[in-house]
């Protein structure tokens, strides 16, 4: 499990994007956001050795400081490196 603090300026929605490197399909990380009960499925690509980017998922983020957890409970549950995550606003 891995938590990570982000401060947005304006509430709103963002795609989260994970730049990875994955040695299996059908990897995936799960994404909670503040105190969400529900988490997403960021599904993240097959690099065979490169980094690539994910598809985005949506996020709802406040003004100020949030919470966003990413944890994995879907088999496999090796073979991912995360390089850095983006969080560019959805118009």
């Amino acid at each position: 499990k891995m938590e990570y603090e982000v401060r947005v300026p304006r509430s709103g929605k963002y795609a989260l994007i994970a730049e990875v490197v994955t040695a299996n399909y059908d990897q995936q990380i799960k994404v909670a956001v503040n105190d969400a009960e529900e988490a997403a499925a960021l599904a993240l690509p097959f690099t065979e050795g490169s980094w690539k980017q994910s598809q985005p998922i949506t996020v709802n983020l406040k003004t100020g400081r949030n919470v966003i957890r990413l944890f994995r409970d879907f088999p496999p549950q090796y073979g991912v490196a995360v390089k850095s995550f983006k969080l560019p606003p959805v118009n």
